[in-house]
Formats: structure tokens, sequence, C-alpha cells
């Protein structure tokens, strides 16, 4: 009788155990069962403005699936700017001192006065032109510019302007030299796309968390406004 006891209270106590299993194995089965259950390198994405079945699972993407950025060898990534940065030395430093091979860079809001520096450009002047310059790397320019002054130039991004002065001008610009005016640049000039990216370079504009930034108001025209004039 005391072994049947025993027997007894040791099946209590697996049960005892067992139960939380059963109970959680009761509550899943029935999701398993009508559930659809889609691995997740097939997994479809479900996208905004297209109709979704009550079935559809969103599932994010991972940084693996994430698409290549836009903008090819001009694509705003580490290495197209270290490489744009590394030629824009080089072509700087064997056209020292002439100073036609480099123009200051400004990117403007179409619906504002102001115009924000984001860099310099570098070209080989003998094969390419400052337009044909400045539409080679616009991606950059415009990617950095956007990230550069958020508030003022990330929610126009595709529109934003981009205008040149010439190289280390920033000294006048900053008085409001008349005789400096800032010339506009267009993204789709003929030529561009054959240049090679080691015909031009970018020396793209920093800006610490206490730093303000450089800019200057201008007329549609790139000519200083009058009541600024000394």
């Amino acid at each position: 009788a005391a072994h049947g006891c025993d027997s007894s209270k040791a099946i209590q106590q697996a049960m005892r155990r067992l139960f939380p299993l059963i109970c959680a194995g009761v509550a899943i089965a029935p999701a398993l069962a009508f559930h659809h259950v889609i691995p997740y390198s097939h997994a479809p994405m479900r996208r905004t403005g297209l109709a979704a079945s009550d079935g559809d699972d969103f599932i994010p993407m991972s940084a693996e699936k994430r698409p290549p950025p836009q903008g090819g060898d001009m694509a705003y990534i580490r290495e197209n700017i270290t490489r744009q940065m590394d030629t824009y030395l080089q072509i700087r430093k064997a056209g020292w001192p002439d100073d036609e091979c480099i123009n200051d860079c400004y990117v403007r809001n179409p619906q504002l006065s102001t115009f924000f520096f984001v860099g310099k450009v570098a070209r080989c002047t003998g094969t390419v032109s400052l337009q044909q310059c400045v539409a080679r790397q616009w991606n950059l320019i415009e990617e950095h510019a956007t990230r550069l002054r958020p508030i003022e130039l990330g929610r126009c991004f595709g529109t934003c302007e981009v205008w040149v002065a010439p190289g280390d001008s920033e000294v006048q610009l900053s008085s409001n030299d008349p005789k400096i005016r800032l010339q506009k640049m267009e993204g789709n000039v003929d030529g561009y796309d054959s240049v090679n990216n080691f015909e031009v370079g970018l020396n793209l504009e920093v800006v610490t968390n206490r730093g303000a930034g450089f800019f200057v108001v201008r007329n549609e025209d790139g000519m200083v406004p009058p009541e600024l004039m000394q």
C-alpha cells in the first residue's frame, strides 16, 4: 500500500510539472494549425498604397536584403565620399597655385534666399568643365547638403539648387563683396556622365554640433542684395 501511495504522489508531482506545458501546447496548437508560417527569406513585404490580404505579414527588411543606395559611383556611402575627397586633394595639389581648378559649392532651397556652404569641388580643367564637374558629383553634393542642413534643405531633396563661387572665396562672400557672384549649376549637362570619377573631386563641409555652418544671403541671380552692400 505504501508503495502504491508513493507512486501516486510521484505521478501527481509529474502532472504538476507537465500541466503548464500541456496548457501552453493547447493554446498554441490552433494558431499553428490555422496560421501560414512564411520563411523569412521568402516573406512578402507589405508596401504602402498596395492592397494586402489579412494573412499578409509585415517582416522588416534585414541589412542584407536592403537595396544598394542610388547614385552608382556617386552614391552617398563612405567609400565614394573618401575617394572623391582623395581625388580633390590630388587635383588641388597638382593645380596649385592655379585656383581655377577649385570652386566653392553652395546649396539652396528654392523657396529661401539663403545659400548654404556644403564644400568644394575640384576638376581637371583641361578635360572637364565646371558644369560637368558639379553635375557628375551632384548626388553626393545634394545628399550631403540635406544632412548638413536637415531643417532647411532636408524636405526639398530632389529640387535643391546648387550654386558655385570662386575657390576659397568665403571671406569675400561673408563681407558681401559685390564682385563675387554665385553661379547656378544644372544637374544634367552634356557630357557629364562620361567624366571619369578621377577627373573630379569633392571636399565636403563638416559642421560639429556646436557649429552654425556658413551661409550667405543672395538674390535670385546670385548677387548681393543692395541692402547688404557696404
